[in-house]
């Protein structure tokens, strides 16, 4: 049986996650479920995308992943079950979709709610009510187009977009997309685009709240001494920022913080 996955803005305090995993063992308790976050803040998905995109690909194809984070239904918010990259994604057409899947999908198809909730009853808790059992469906083999109607590929999803790098020829200006439990920082600068800019010249990286310079790009953490900033790549490419042994966020730096890149 496939494995499902639970992305959630839900926290660690309350009920909801209880819930929604006592909901999928009162369908079918030999369901493999794996708790990817509950921890990203409330509506936050930027934080939610980029959890999700960084955590599906260690899964094995097949995987199912269920996304909670802002869920409510509407007549313009469409519940969707997509299918990419190998793997199934589930939850509220908010523009989470957009954020986490920068690929061709295979399929979009729009849930038909009353397969799983009655005509007339709430669909106050669309997770409960409609995404479980979805998901359920997907991981006994069912086929995802028995979910509802397929949406044709060109109209794609409601999209969010994060915002992108400003650059000139000897600048570049990024944001801190989002900080890890060691507060590392990680950026909206692409590998591609330094080399782009760069040209083979040398650069300094300005972490601006804090006044803090890095002039190279390291391959670890402890090629700089304990208590320095590095610079790194993860493995997406993208920048991303961190003092050895420490955390950048002690000095001011957070999502949403502005890393300049000079390029003399």
């Amino acid at each position: 049986m496939a494995i499902i996955t639970l992305t959630s803005d839900w926290g660690v305090r309350d009920h909801y996650a209880a819930a929604a995993r006592g909901a999928f063992l009162g369908i079918d308790h030999s369901l493999v479920i794996a708790e990817i976050t509950h921890s990203v803040p409330p509506f936050d998905y930027v934080q939610a995308s980029f959890v999700l995109k960084n955590a599906y690909p260690h899964f094995p194809p097949g995987t199912i992943h269920l996304i909670a984070v802002n869920p409510d239904l509407d007549n313009d918010i469409l519940p969707l079950a997509v299918m990419a990259d190998g793997h199934f994604f589930i939850g509220a057409d908010n523009g989470i979709f957009s954020l986490v899947l920068d690929m061709e999908v295979d399929k979009i198809i729009e849930i038909d709610a009353t397969r799983f909730v009655p005509t007339g009853v709430s669909h106050d808790s669309p997770v409960l009510n409609i995404f479980i059992g979805a998901a359920c469906h997907l991981a006994k083999g069912g086929n995802i187009k028995e979910l509802g109607k397929e949406r044709p590929l060109n109209l794609g999803f409601w999209e969010r977009k994060i915002g992108t790098p400003a650059y000139s020829a000897d600048h570049i200006t990024g944001t801190v997309v989002y900080s890890d439990n060691y507060g590392n920082a990680t950026t909206n600068i692409s590998k591609a685009l330094i080399e782009k800019v760069a040209q083979g010249r040398k650069f300094r990286i300005m972490i601006s709240a804090a006044g803090i310079v890095v002039h190279s790009v390291s391959t670890s953490y402890g090629q700089v001494e304990k208590g320095e900033p590095v610079a790194l790549f993860n493995r997406r490419g993208m920048l991303k920022l961190a003092i050895n042994k420490g955390p950048l966020t002690s000095i001011g730096i957070k999502q949403g913080s502005n890393i300049n890149i000079d390029f003399p």
